[in-house]
Order: structure tokens, then sequence, then C-alpha cells
């Protein structure tokens, strides 16, 4: 969704309280075929308790339940379906059925893949369908980095390579965005990263800094030094220059500027516009917040009711009026949302208050 339409949405909702969703985004799978150091459904997986492991709820949501509420999301008024989360899509093998069912609903359509499992066969339908955007997440500008990050040799070869033939495959509509997660063993990276990525020919970056949960290994937070000060300004710099659109300098004023005060504003919108829907098909007001995720929810999963019903659905609601009245829904996922997420609901703050006055 366009920011400036995202925007003009979050006002509408913030002072006609008109609350509909917008976006939907959906975790068709929470199998990875990586094992990234990095990932927190990684850790819950080592300790055992990856619900999707422990039950076999992987394939729960059928192709054809995904179907109907993508029929339900058009009907809604939802206009952006995006689909990723802790697990890689294309593991299943009905997800390309999937993305089409989005297009033929004349909708906006969001893949994040990390980019291993796809073919030449797989972009060729991608490119058929007019699929809007595909990210694909990389988190080293060399093998031995990004191997060492996402725990699978070779993977960087492979996603690179599937990279290069997307771009020469595309339209020129068609968006392809890097992902690349930030974090101790790749900060003193992202200027060497922006360099392959113009080689790639592709001129689209998002930074997304490290989340640790509570618990995890500490060992991957950034350093965040006068140091890395200036090397930040010195990637922005060649961005900028090179015509590389990044996040970057959002993350600056994240990261070095003095935080500002906008205690006029809700902590968070994502949950004024978007459902978010997890692998066993429990949906919730954020893809951040994950309410019982070991077990189906029937009055809150796409299994068992319509996606309108689900956003008029207490939870929903009571999730949103907190958020109007500036509190914390859920102090555990809140207080340790993710940065990418933190800045752009910093950057709407922004716009608020310059276009509407808020």
């Amino acid at each position: 969704m366009d920011e400036h339409k995202k925007t003009e949405l979050i006002f509408n909702a913030l002072t006609k309280k008109r609350l509909f969703p917008h976006e939907l985004e959906i975790r068709p799978s929470a199998n990875c075929n990586l094992k990234c150091i990095i990932c927190d459904p990684r850790k819950q997986f080592l300790e055992g308790k990856n619900y999707v492991n422990r039950n076999k709820q992987l394939e729960l949501v059928t192709k054809e339940t995904y179907e109907r509420i993508i029929k339900e999301s058009a009907n809604l008024g939802i206009s952006t379906v995006g689909i990723g989360g802790g697990g890689e899509p294309f593991i299943r093998k009905d997800i390309i059925a999937i993305m089409k069912s989005i297009k033929e609903k004349g909708l906006y359509g969001r893949i994040v893949t990390n980019g291993t499992l796809l073919t030449k066969d797989i972009i060729k339908k991608m490119i058929q369908m007019q699929w809007d955007c595909i990210i694909i997440s990389i988190n080293g500008p060399n093998r031995q980095l990004d191997d060492l990050i996402r725990n699978r040799y070779n993977s960087f070869a492979r996603s690179i390579n599937n990279i290069r033939k997307i771009v020469e495959m595309k339209k020129i509509n068609q968006e392809i965005l890097i992902n690349y997660v930030i974090c101790k063993y790749n900060q003193y990276r992202i200027l060497d990263f922006i360099k392959l990525v113009k080689k790639l020919k592709v001129n689209k970056i998002s930074f997304n800094p490290i989340t640790v949960p509570k618990g995890y290994k500490k060992e991957f937070n950034l350093e965040i030094t006068n140091k890395y000060k200036k090397y930040f300004r010195i990637s922005m710099a060649f961005a900028l220059k090179n015509g590389i659109i990044t996040n970057l300098d959002k993350l600056y004023d994240f990261y070095f500027e003095e935080e500002k005060n906008y205690n006029q504003l809700p902590i968070c919108f994502e949950p004024l516009y978007k459902i978010a829907v997890q692998p066993n098909g429990n949906a919730d007001p954020c893809p951040v917040v994950l309410k019982d995720a070991h077990r189906e929810i029937k009055m809150n999963n796409i299994k068992y009711r319509t996606l309108k019903d689900i956003w008029n659905e207490t939870y929903f609601k009571e999730f949103r009026k907190m958020l109007l009245m500036r509190k914390m829904p859920n102090k555990k996922y809140c207080r340790f949302c993710c940065g990418i997420i933190q800045t752009e609901t910093n950057d709407i703050k922004e716009q608020l208050i310059k276009y509407y006055h808020l």
C-alpha cells in the first residue's frame, strides 16, 4: 500500500473512527528450508515450542480456504495481500495457485521469500500473472557471511542467481526488493551490500534491524556507537548517490536522533488496517502479536470464521480500542516490536503531524 494512502486511511480512522481492514497478511507455512541463526521461529523450534512441528498444523489451512478469504478480502475493501511470515512460502506446492487467486481478484500482491527455492518456471509464472512485489531476504554481501547467518551452504549463490533471473524477466511495473536483517555479525557490511545490490540492477533495499526476543542470544544485538553512526552516514550517502532506495534515513533517526514525543498519537497503527493470519489459521491484529499460536482459536480462525466476522470480533475490537486510547494492547509483544515497524510507525506519525496537524 502506498505510504500516503496508508496515512490518509489512518487519519480517517483516528478522526472519523471508520475502521476497515485494508491489508491482509497470510503466513502459509511455518517451515523453512534454511536455519537462520537470527530467526525467532528457529529458536522456538530448537526449544521444542514450534506448534507446527509439534502437532503438524503446517498445511491445515488449505488452498481452498485461502481462496475463500482472498475473495472475502476483495469484497471487504482490502487492497493488499502480503505473503510471508516465519516460514518459507515456496515450500508449499500450491503457493503459485494461491498467488494467482490474489491477482485474479485485482489485489496488490507482495511475497517475502529467501529466494532459494525459486525456479525459472516459478519466476516465469510470477511474471506472467503480473505479481506486484517480490521481496527476497539475504543477510550478507558474500557467500561466507550470508551462508553463516542463514546457516545453509550455497544459499547465497542460489538467491543471487534467482534475483538475476527475476531482473532479466520482470516487467517494468513489477517491483523487486531485497530485505537485509541487520545484526551484530553484518552491521558493518551494509555498504558492501548496497554495492552488491547495485551490481544486481536492483534499486530498493529494506534494512530490518534484528529484534532480539527475551531469553534469546544477545550476541546478535547491534553495537550502536559513534563509529557506527559515521559508517551509517557513509552508507546512506552512497545509496543516495547511486539511486538505491533504502530506509536507512528512517533507521538513522531511530538509532541516532533524540526520540520525539508523539504522546498525542497511538503507539502503533498496524492493527487499525491489517489482519495477520498465522499458519494454523488464527488471525491477529498484528503480525508481531501471536495469540495462542500453539492451538486453534475458532473465534478468530479463518477456517471457521469470515474475515468480516473476525475483524468485528471482540479481541480485534478491544485491541484497536486500546490503541486509540494510546495504550499498549499487549505489553509482552508491543514492548519488543521489530525496528522496521517502529520506524514506519514514526514516519506515519510525522506525516500525520505535517499534513493533518494532529
